[in-house]
């Protein structure tokens, strides 16, 4: 006799709550599933060019300024950058702590936090982990010491 296909639906969800199947990470819907043009589709004023599609002023939300698919299988990796050139001044960032807070309400707190200076910037990279990806915020320390956020980045394990 064989089992329906509600039946194989629920041996299928059992079998990916056994095997510790999270979610994928994402931010704002993008993910290592995620498709470039796909992206490109929803940001009709910006320049796609190889695998790194930066955002026109209009197209920006979300405090993002370009996204960078690249590579497939272990090497796929999702880069969602946040650097906002301003007319006629420094950068702008996002502060840390307010993206670091959505992806908490998305995947709970970072499992570790990397300390460390990379030239004369310190640095506290927050990390997720699943069992099949890591999910990094970069941040950086900026003026008055506030950390900023740089990037996010997905990639298998």
């Amino acid at each position: 006799m064989m089992a329906s296909p509600a039946g194989w639906t629920l041996q299928v969800l059992l079998l990916l709550a056994a095997s510790g199947q999270a979610k994928p990470f994402a931010y704002t819907g993008i993910s290592l599933r995620s498709d470039l043009m796909a992206v490109a589709a929803r940001h009709p004023n910006s320049t796609l060019q190889g695998d790194y599609l930066r955002l026109a002023p209009e197209d920006m939300q979300d405090h993002i300024s370009a996204v960078a698919i690249s590579g497939t299988g272990a090497a796929r990796r999702v880069r969602i950058m946040f650097e906002v050139q301003r007319p006629n001044g420094p950068p702008d960032y996002p502060r840390c702590r307010d993206i670091e807070a959505r992806l908490t309400g998305d995947f709970g707190a970072p499992h570790a936090i990397r300390r460390f200076s990379e030239e004369a910037s310190p640095r506290a990279d927050r990390i997720w982990r699943s069992g099949t990806e890591e999910l990094t915020l970069i941040c950086f320390k900026g003026a008055r010491g506030v950390y900023r956020a740089e990037a996010v980045q997905i990639a298998p394990r």
